[in-house]
């Protein structure tokens, strides 16, 4: 995976000098995760169960290859912080808090639909992606009202627990282009199923928020 994405990254950045319709930048923003499906583990038996979006960021190079003024297929390399929280309370006093998260590398490979002018535009996307887990933590905390009882912290070890690295899913998205900036909103969506037990599923999902900086002239 890491020998892929270096390859991908030096084609980002050489392909913009060789291509006039290449632009490469860069890109930064923040998620809310989640996972879904038969196995989201939970930490206690409990009264009260509620799962929270984790908030994360991502970070990486994007690059854009523009088919005339309308379509492009924007490929890119992000570092993506991704997982879920849950809250789980026993009586009016005592909880448990359970914080999991997992680092990704992904490839989303998106095609864009632009409506606009070439400087300033509105855009919609969608494309697939593929991640790879880099390392993962577990967090788990007991409290009575305020005061931390027991905390816990682990770190995931893919070759003995119960889930695997790879990931691959969808996304869809929609944004503004002013220039050489994107803003954009997105959604993703996981369809591989992360757990290793073949009789339950986990699968990530969420939300984005980011900005894209695209080096060179807008034509």
């Amino acid at each position: 995976m890491k020998k892929i994405a270096i390859i991908l990254l030096a084609v980002l950045f050489t392909a913009s000098y060789a291509q006039a319709q290449f632009r490469a930048g860069i890109r930064a923003g923040i998620n809310v995760t989640s996972f879904w499906g038969s196995a989201v583990p939970s930490p206690a038996f409990v009264d009260e169960s509620i799962t929270e979006g984790r908030l994360g960021f991502q970070a990486g190079v994007v690059g854009e290859y523009a088919f005339g003024k309308r379509f492009a297929v924007q490929p890119a390399i992000i570092y993506a912080q991704q997982g879920y929280m849950v809250r789980e309370t026993i009586g009016d006093e005592e909880e448990y808090l359970m914080d999991f998260a997992l680092n990704y590398v992904q490839v989303p490979i998106n095609l864009m639909v632009k409506l606009g002018s070439p400087k300033i535009c509105f855009f919609l996307q969608a494309g697939p992606y593929v991640g790879y887990a880099l390392n993962g933590k577990g967090k788990l905390e007991h409290r009575e009202g305020t005061k931390v009882i027991e905390s816990q912290k682990d770190d995931v070890n893919f070759s003995d627990d119960a889930l695997q690295r790879l990931d691959v899913g969808a996304g869809i998205g929609l944004g503004m282009q002013f220039s050489s900036v994107q803003v954009a909103v997105g959604y993703n969506m996981g369809l591989m199923n992360i757990s290793n037990n073949s009789e339950t599923s986990m699968k990530n999902y969420g939300a984005s928020l980011t900005l894209s900086y695209l080096f060179g002239k807008v034509k």
